[in-house]
C-alpha cells in the first residue's frame, strides 16, 4: 500500500530526530556535570594563570576584582560572580529537562506511527485473506450446485428405470416365476440405489445450506473490506494534502524572500511534486516525489535552469531555512511550540540576515537569533539583545 512507504519515511525521520535529541541531552548533561564538578572542587588554577597574564585594560580590571565571591570562568576566562555561574547551570538543567520532555513526546509520536504502520499491514493481510476465502467459497458453491444437478438427473433416470421394470413385471406375471423373481430382485436393488442417491442428495442440500450461511458472513466481510478501503483512501488523501501544502508553503515563502534578498542572477527556487513509476518487488507502482528547480539569468538576460550543486553557501542556507519554515507551518508546530532559533548564519551577509530575521519574526511568537556582533549591527534597535550570559 502507498501509505506504508510514507509511514516508514516518517518513522525514519522521527528516529533521526530522536537520535539528535538524545545527543543534545547527553551533551547538556556532560556540560552540567562538568560545571557542577568545577563548582564543588574550586579548581581554578589553570584559569587563574590566565588572569595573571592578562594585560588588556577594562577586561584585566574585571579579572582582578577583589570580590572573594568572583571566579574566573573556565569557559571564557572572564571574572564572573559564582551565583551567576550557578544560575547558568540551573538554566542548563532546565533546558535539559525541556529536551527530555521533547524526547518523550517524540518517542510517543514514534510509537503511534509504528502502531499505525502495524495496523495498516494487519488490515491489508486480513483483506487478502478474506478475498481468498470468498473465492474459495464461490468455487465450492459452484461445485456443489453442479453435484446436486447431477444427482437429480441420476435420480430421475433411475426412477424411470424402476417404472419401466415394474411395467415389465406386470407384463411378465404370466411367464416363468424365476424370471419374475429376478426382475423383482433387480427392482429391489434399484430402489436401494435410489435410497442411497436420495441420502447423498440430502447431504448435498445440507452442505449447500451451510455454504449459504457462510455467504452471509462473506457479505459482512465484504462490508468490512470496503470500510478498510475507505480508511486507506482517507490516509492517502491526508498524505497528499500535507505534501501539496508543504510544496505550496515552500514555493510561496521562497518567492517572497528571494524578492526581498535580491540575489544576483537568481530568479527563482521552487519545488515540484511529481509522480514517478518505481519498482517494488515484482510490481511497478506510482510514488510521489519532489524535484527542486533553480532558475538563473545570464548577463544577457537569458534564463536557464541550474542545479543545487551550484548554489552558493548563502543561497543554500536560505533555501534550507525556508524548507524548515514550510514544515514548521504545515504541521502547525507554531501553535504548539511558538519558538524558533536561528543559528550559524555567518554565510549570509548582514543586510540579508536583517531581512531574513524580519521575515521569520512574522511566523514565530518567540524568535531567537545567534549572530556575530558585526552582523547584529544591521538589525533594528527595536530587537532585544543579549550580549553575555
Amino acid at each position: 500500500m502507498g501509505e506504508h512507504a510514507n509511514l516508514e519515511d516518517e518513522i525514519v525521520r522521527l528516529r533521526e530526530q530522536r537520535q539528535s535529541l538524545s545527543t543534545e541531552i547527553s551533551d547538556l548533561q556532560s556540560l552540567i556535570q562538568y560545571n557542577e564538578e568545577r563548582l564543588e572542587d574550586d579548581d581554578y588554577e589553570v584559569l587563574q594563570t590566565l588572569e595573571d597574564t592578562s594585560t588588556s585594560g577594562e577586561v584585566t580590571d574585571k579579572l582582578l576584582a577583589d570580590d572573594e565571591e568572583d571566579l574566573v570562568c573556565w569557559t571564557c576566562g572572564s571574572t564572573v560572580d559564582r551565583e551567576q555561574i550557578e544560575a547558568t547551570v540551573e538554566r542548563l538543567q532546565s533546558l535539559r529537562q525541556e529536551k527530555v520532555a521533547e524526547l518523550n513526546d517524540l518517542k510517543t509520536e514514534l510509537e503511534d506511527l509504528k502502531d499505525q504502520q502495524s495496523e495498516a499491514k494487519r488490515k491489508q493481510r486480513r483483506r487478502e485473506q478474506l478475498d481468498e476465502k470468498i473465492d474459495d467459497i464461490a468455487a465450492e458453491i459452484d461445485r456443489r450446485t453442479e453435484q446436486v444437478e447431477s444427482l437429480k438427473e441420476q435420480r430421475q433416470s433411475l426412477t424411470e428405470t424402476v417404472e419401466t421394470l415394474e411395467s415389465d413385471v406386470e407384463d411378465l406375471e404370466s411367464e416363468d416365476f424365476e424370471e419374475i423373481l429376478s426382475l423383482h430382485t433387480e427392482a429391489n436393488q434399484l430402489e436401494f440405489e435410489i435410497d442411497r442417491l436420495e441420502s447423498d442428495l440430502d447431504e448435498a442440500t445440507e452442505e449447500i445450506e451451510t455454504i449459504e450461511g457462510m455467504l452471509e458472513d462473506a457479505e459482512e466481510l465484504r462490508t468490512e473490506r470496503e470500510e478498510l478501503g475507505d480508511q486507506l483512501t482517507d490516509l492517502r488523501t491526508k498524505i497528499d494534502q500535507i505534501e501539496s501544502q508543504a510544496v505550496e508553503e515552500f514555493n510561496q515563502h521562497m518567492d517572497a524572500l528571494l524578492e526581498t534578498l535580491e540575489y544576483e542572477n537568481l530568479d527563482r527556487i521552487w519545488i515540484e511534486r511529481v509522480e514517478r513509476s518505481v519498482r517494488e518487488g515484482r510490481r511497478t507502482v506510482d510514488r510521489a516525489m519532489f524535484e527542486l528547480h533553480i532558475v538563473r539569468t545570464t548577463e544577457n538576460g537569458a534564463a536557464y535552469e541550474d542545479t543545487i550543486d551550484h548554489l552558493s553557501e548563502s543561497e543554500r542556507k536560505v533555501t534550507g531555512l525556508i524548507f524548515a519554515l514550510a514544515g514548521y507551518l504545515v504541521h502547525d508546530l507554531h501553535e504548539v511550540v511558538p519558538f524558533m532559533l536561528l543559528d550559524s548564519l555567518e554565510a549570509i551577509d548582514a543586510d540579508r540576515i536583517a531581512a531574513l530575521v524580519d521575515y521569520f519574526s512574522d511566523y514565530a511568537e518567540y524568535l531567537v537569533v545567534a549572530l556575530l556582533p558585526e552582523d547584529a549591527q544591521a538589525l533594528d534597535d527595536d530587537y532585544h539583545r543579549i550580549t553575555d550570559i
